[in-house]
């Protein structure tokens, strides 16, 4: 899907690919026009507790579990930041 609109003011071209295989999902954005040393941050709001390990993340909520893993680049990591009651 193309959610360039979204972020014009930041770059020229993102595209989102969503991808099931098996039991996992794939989500890939893809940004064209950013600059050397430009930064991307993606996010989500959970109740769940989280475990970060470098570039994975493990969420835990009503005893089930989804893992999460940044692919790429290759210095991509998790950071979890505390934020007001999720209502």
């Amino acid at each position: 899907m193309d959610l360039s609109q979204a972020y014009y003011l930041v770059t020229e071209n993102v595209r989102r690919t969503i991808t099931l295989k098996e039991k996992d999902v794939f989500v890939q954005d893809d940004l064209q026009g950013l600059s050397d040393g430009d930064s991307v941050r993606w996010g989500m709001l959970t109740r769940a507790d989280i475990k970060v390990m470098d570039n994975q993340a493990v969420l835990c909520q009503d005893g089930k579990q989804l893992y999460a893993t940044a692919l790429q680049p290759d210095n991509a990591s998790f950071v979890v930041l505390q934020h007001q009651e999720i209502r």
